[in-house]
C-alpha cells in the first residue's frame, strides 16, 4: 500500500472519530437542553412564587407590627389586604407544588407559611381586641367625653 492510501486511511479514520464525538456530544446537548426546559419550567417559577410568598408575609408582619405599637386601624386594614395578598401568593404555590410533585422545599415551606399567616391573622386579631378593651379602661379612667 502506498504512502496516500496509508494516509487516506487515517485521515478518514480521524473522520469517523471526530462524527462519533460530534455525535456523542450531540446527544448530551439534547440532554442539558431538557434540563434546562426542567429549570425554566419548574425552578425559575418556584422561586417566583417563594419570593412573592415572603413579601406578602413580610408586609402583613409589618403592618400587624405597627397596628400593635400605634393602635391606628389603617396599619390593621393594611394587614388584612397583605393577608389576602399572602393567602393568593400561598395558593399559587401550592398549586405549582402540586403540578409538580419534585418541589418538596415549597410545598414544605408553603405549609409553614400558612402556619405563620395564620398565627399573624391571630395576632392582629387579639390585638384588635385588646385595643378595644385598652379603651374602655381609659374611657372610664378619664370619665365622659366632654
Amino acid at each position: 500500500m502506498k504512502i496516500s492510501g496509508k494516509l487516506s486511511l487515517a485521515f478518514g479514520a480521524l473522520l469517523l472519530i471526530f462524527a462519533g464525538v460530534g455525535a456523542t456530544s450531540w446527544m448530551n446537548m439534547s440532554g442539558v437542553q431538557r434540563e434546562v426546559g426542567a429549570l425554566a419550567e419548574r425552578y425559575v417559577p418556584e422561586l417566583i412564587v417563594a419570593g412573592e410568598v415572603q413579601k406578602q408575609i413580610q408586609d402583613m408582619m409589618y403592618e400587624v407590627r405597627g397596628y400593635n405599637f400605634t393602635y391606628d386601624e389603617a396599619f390593621l386594614d393594611a394587614g388584612r389586604k397583605a393577608a389576602e395578598r399572602a393567602r393568593d401568593a400561598l395558593k399559587k404555590a401550592s398549586d405549582l407544588a402540586t403540578k409538580y410533585p419534585a418541589l418538596v422545599a415549597l410545598r414544605e415551606g408553603g405549609a409553614c407559611s400558612t402556619g405563620e399567616r395564620r398565627r399573624l391573622l391571630g395576632v392582629a386579631g387579639r390585638s384588635h381586641a385588646q385595643s378595644y378593651i385598652e379603651q374602655g379602661r381609659r374611657s372610664r379612667v378619664r370619665g365622659p367625653a366632654e
